[in-house]
């Protein structure tokens, strides 16, 4: 069923919101240098004897998968670590009594996680783009494939956090 109680998953996400942004240089800017540090590895290590790829540099080529598993870990990580943190606490049992159906907390968690993979992304492209001058074809499929990996990174999050017995 389609949720109508669009205030409470709206509460549901912005306390997912508000929990990673509180520890951001965490949630969000560790995870940018840590890809930055990925890049800088991968770069000096082999960025010398593979120049280019199909006339694509190397650092150029390597970037965009740094940048989609930035998203994709932080999706996963955030829904995963938010209800496995609730229920090591104990405090799940404040959002399960809450008049929220399935569906509008499912809605809720995997909002949050789609918003942290989609912040996160936004803060390593603008790193990488300091080092290097990327182009983006297509701002619509970098868009769409952004979010459903965000979106599937964070139902399998939720999933694992649900599914998960001991932090």
């Amino acid at each position: 069923m389609i949720s109508s109680n669009y205030l409470s998953v709206f509460s549901l996400f912005k306390k997912e919101v508000l929990r990673f942004i509180k520890v951001g240089i965490q949630t969000i800017i560790g995870p940018a240098v840590s890809s930055l540090l990925f890049l800088a590895v991968f770069n000096l290590a082999l960025g010398r004897s593979v120049q280019t790829i199909n006339g694509v540099s190397f650092a150029n080529f390597i970037a965009p998968g740094l940048i989609m598993m930035t998203i994709l870990q932080n999706a996963f990580a955030n829904s995963a670590s938010s209800i496995g943190q609730a229920k090591s606490q104990g405090n799940i049992v404040d959002i399960l009594m809450a008049p929220l159906g399935d569906f509008e907390l499912a809605l809720g968690y995997v909002g949050g996680s789609v918003a942290r993979g989609l912040i996160c992304g936004l803060v390593t492209t603008m790193g990488i783009f300091i080092f290097i001058p990327l182009s983006i074809y297509s701002f619509s499929a970098l868009l769409f494939y952004a979010i459903m990996g965000s979106l599937m990174m964070g139902s399998l999050g939720t999933m694992v956090g649900i599914w998960a017995d001991k932090w």
